[in-house]
């Protein structure tokens, strides 16, 4: 995108986790701030967004080339722990078994 407008209600939001949706071919993200580390699966939701599939896919392709590009510059990161996909997982077949009884 090359020119952009801001809302009123634009904000910046620190976040450190977020949460899965997918729903009726949408995916819902929920940022927010695990604030207690014995308890990192509790998350204090700040902002949800809802993009279509799409813009999903255009944003994953678009992420992972940041993260590429910063590791080349600065190192590897954390590794993302395996529950991440786990979640998806689980997040994808419960709207797939939410639609099929539909």
């Amino acid at each position: 995108m090359s020119e952009s407008t801001r809302s009123n209600l634009f904000r910046y939001v620190y976040t450190n986790g977020f949460s899965l949706q997918v729903a009726n071919g949408e995916v819902i993200i929920r940022f927010g701030l695990a604030e207690d580390p014995d308890e990192p699966e509790i998350l204090h939701e700040e902002v949800g967004v809802v993009m279509n599939v799409q813009n999903l896919k255009g944003l994953s392709v678009t992420l992972s080339k940041v993260v590429e590009s910063m590791e080349k510059t600065v190192g590897e990161f954390i590794e993302v722990p395996e529950n991440y996909s786990l979640d998806i997982d689980e997040a994808i077949k419960r709207a797939e078994s939410k639609k099929s009884k539909e």
